[in-house]
């Protein structure tokens, strides 16, 4: 399907999605999780396809576990999805440089400050775990310029014969 690229289209999508992120950060953080994890619910129910395609995934990937179990991990999985949306539409709230401090504990940055900040190539490696995504927004907040760049093995034409 080939996109649109009218700019008055896309400019009423970026309004539009623009509205609906003011909409979601209206309310508290805490409040937001909690209608997230809602939202997630009531999509994985409306989502008949990416349920059922979740449900083979892991009932493939976990054979031993009952079918009320494997339920129970979609329903989380879709909950999980639609929080991290809600989590960076609520990071620039909680993560700008007057108050980064309260949420972010740094522990021996000092070398890592120093790669960063060298100019040179740096490869950041993060657990799969939390919002990940916070690292590049509090990097920028902390002044640091970076350009994420894709990695020649992670292409999809890069990756046959794999």
């Amino acid at each position: 399907m080939a996109r649109n690229t009218n700019p008055w289209v896309l400019h009423s999508q970026y309004l539009a999605v623009r509205a609906l992120a003011m909409g979601l950060t209206s309310v508290n953080a805490d409040a937001s999780m909690a209608a997230a994890r809602g939202v997630g619910r009531v999509v994985c129910m409306l989502d008949r396809r990416h349920r059922m395609r979740a449900f083979y995934n892991l009932r493939r990937s976990l054979a031993g576990v009952s079918p009320r179990i494997i339920d129970e991990l979609v329903v989380g999985s879709f909950e999980h999805l639609i929080q991290l949306a809600m989590e960076v539409c609520h990071t620039p709230r909680i993560i700008h440089p007057h108050a980064w401090t309260q949420r972010v504990q740094l522990t021996d940055m000092g070398p890592a400050i120093a790669q960063l900040s060298s100019g040179k190539p740096a490869l950041l490696v993060t657990g799969h775990m939390g919002n990940w995504e916070i690292l590049g927004y509090l990097l920028a907040t902390l002044g640091l310029r970076f350009t994420p760049s894709p990695v020649r093995w992670t292409t999809r034409s890069s990756m046959t014969g794999f």
